[in-house]
């Protein structure tokens, strides 16, 4: 056996070098593909980009067993991007890093794919992870915003924080405002060991610890390490800038009563204009929950006197004494300011607000309450979708609430063809509409005498005129 392996290993020493022709000249194997892959990215770099992608195409055929084939399939790419054959570039560089995911040029291809895919702007499949370690900083500056917009994108947003902070630590200028919502956005997604990790990572100078400081200290206090929670927040504190007020928000948490599992928390106008609503509501969370206290979960129910103010300082109490969850408030104003402390808290309330936006404050808003606009929209779609109904009177309080109402239904009539043929408003408190119902239709007693005295003049001409085209004209006048 071992004289057999011999006499095989002394057969391929003997055996002729492999050898390919390059310019009419017999070359090495390894010499040719460094020639012709030379004479590739020479195209690449004299801008002939669909040269240089047919010629890195062409190697790819000849060379496969090359050292330099790895290269060459990341070049390819390349050079379709540049030829804006982006969906080519897009599937080539997919493939190479798919097949050959250790290879040295698999930063460098991530990277040129997360550029296509920004450009595109269409879903893709994941990113890989990139290696830091193997990047210089200017290649991290440089890629960092196509990155984070890529794997953002794709859902990846332990990455796309991570590559967020680093768009935002470069940015200047006009730049800084959309990188800083992006990171922001990213970090509101990314898993909480990601957040953990970036906060140790980052220097607390950059411009990007301080969001990610306080996202962590809301995830503390809301699993109940307050500890952590209140220094970290006094950290974020004494750097000052627009984090600030949500650090003091958790710090002021964090010093509260242990959390509660057991305890949710209510806020409603219990007086002013909204109490009527907020006793409709009460009455419904009672038909579930025990609000004397003697269930298995506890309640807290604090007035907000549908004042914003009020309604925030409900919030941060109620997340002092440990609840749970919030539930509640009903108004517009105090719904916004009730969902940003929450928020700031990292307490999950459930809003009964109709305000716009309030679950884009963040990951802890949720609501169960359709927007103005949506139920205006939704009553006009039904009319004129189910009733085929293509004419319509707007009857509304004088109120805030009745200009908004009044103005997207408005707006829903005209977006489905339909028109408005009368309007009329009135007075809050008013308990008889018979006189706005009568405009509306034009039965009032003004429009009845206007109605009589065009009866009796137009009796008047027929009798007097008895020429049609002189009668018709009168009539008209």
């Amino acid at each position: 056996m071992k004289r057999t392996t011999a006499v095989l290993l002394l057969l391929l020493a003997c055996a002729p070098a492999r050898t390919v022709m390059v310019n009419g000249h017999q070359v090495s194997y390894e010499e040719g593909a460094r020639i012709e892959l030379g004479a590739a990215k020479a195209s690449f770099d004299a801008g002939k980009y669909d040269l240089a992608a047919q010629q890195f195409a062409t190697f790819i055929q000849r060379y496969r067993d090359s050292d330099l084939l790895d290269e060459a399939l990341f070049r390819h790419g390349q050079a379709l991007a540049k030829a804006n054959k982006l969906q080519e570039a897009q599937v080539a560089l997919q493939d190479f890093l798919e097949r050959r995911p250790t290879s040295p040029f698999k930063n460098s291809a991530v990277v040129e794919l997360a550029a296509i895919q920004a450009k595109l702007g269409q879903p893709a499949p994941p990113l890989p992870p990139v290696d830091p370690s193997q990047m210089s900083e200017q290649d991290k500056n440089q890629a960092a915003a196509a990155l984070a917009e890529s794997y953002a994108r794709n859902g990846q947003w332990g990455e796309a924080m991570r590559w967020g902070a680093r768009a935002l630590e470069t940015a200047s200028g006009a730049e800084r405002e959309p990188r800083l919502k992006q990171y922001e956005r990213a970090l509101e997604a990314a898993p909480a060991p990601d957040i953990a990790r970036l906060v140790s990572d980052l220097d607390r100078k950059s411009a990007a610890w301080p969001a990610a400081a306080l996202k962590l200290a809301r995830i503390q206090l809301h699993t109940g390490d307050r500890s952590h929670a209140e220094d970290l927040a006094r950290d974020v504190l004494s750097a000052g800038g627009a984090y600030a007020d949500g650090a003091r928000a958790v710090q002021q948490a964090a010093q509260g009563s242990p959390l509660r599992p057991n305890l949710v928390g209510i806020v409603l106008p219990l007086t002013g204009d909204l109490k009527g609503f907020a006793d409709q509501a009460l009455n419904g969370i009672a038909l579930t929950l025990d609000l004397q206290g003697r269930g298995k979960v506890q309640v807290e129910v604090v007035d907000t006197r549908g004042e914003p103010d009020v309604a925030a300082e409900a919030v941060e109490q109620l997340a002092q004494k440990g609840a749970i969850a919030v539930l509640g408030p009903l108004g517009i104003a105090e719904g916004l300011a009730a969902a940003t402390r929450a928020q700031q808290l990292g307490v999950p309330m459930i809003s009964l607000s109709r305000a716009d936006g309030l679950t884009s404050l963040g990951e802890y808003i949720f609501r169960d309450m359709p927007t103005s606009n949506a139920q205006a929209r939704a009553v006009a779609e039904y009319a004129q979708k189910k009733l085929n109904a293509k004419s319509f009177g707007i009857l509304q309080p004088d109120s805030a609430y009745g200009d908004e109402m009044a103005r997207y239904f408005w707006d829903a009539v005209d977006a489905g063809g339909s028109e408005v043929r009368a309007f009329e408003h009135y007075p809050l408190r008013t308990t008889t509409f018979k006189p706005f119902v009568q405009r509306m239709v034009g039965r009032s007693p003004e429009d009845l005498d206007e109605r009589q005295q065009f009866s009796e003049q137009a009796e008047k001409i027929t009798k007097e005129i008895s020429d049609p085209y002189r009668r018709r004209k009168a009539l008209s006048q």
